[in-house]
């Protein structure tokens, strides 16, 4: 099941809901209830393994997080800034 945003249109929260694809129910807001609910655009997350890209992820230097297998930071922020 795919993990949308929303932004509640009555109480302005937002909230993370769970969808399924075939599902005719409509969500509603975690916080008041309310189903007038505006979908957000979400970036996608992605985790990669082994030799990865040269830039970092947020949070941390790609070796500290076990995202490579590089013997030195990379060249470019954050690991940079380590």
């Amino acid at each position: 099941m795919p993990l949308f945003e929303y932004r509640c249109r009555e109480c302005g929260e937002i909230s993370e809901i769970l969808v399924q694809a075939r599902s005719k129910e409509k969500p509603a807001c975690e916080h008041c209830g309310s189903t007038d609910l505006e979908k957000l655009l979400s970036t996608a997350a992605v985790h990669v393994r082994g030799n990865g890209p040269a830039a970092c992820p947020p949070g941390g230097c790609c070796r500290d997080l076990g995202l490579c297998n590089r013997p030195e930071p990379c060249a470019k922020p954050p690991c940079a800034e380590n």
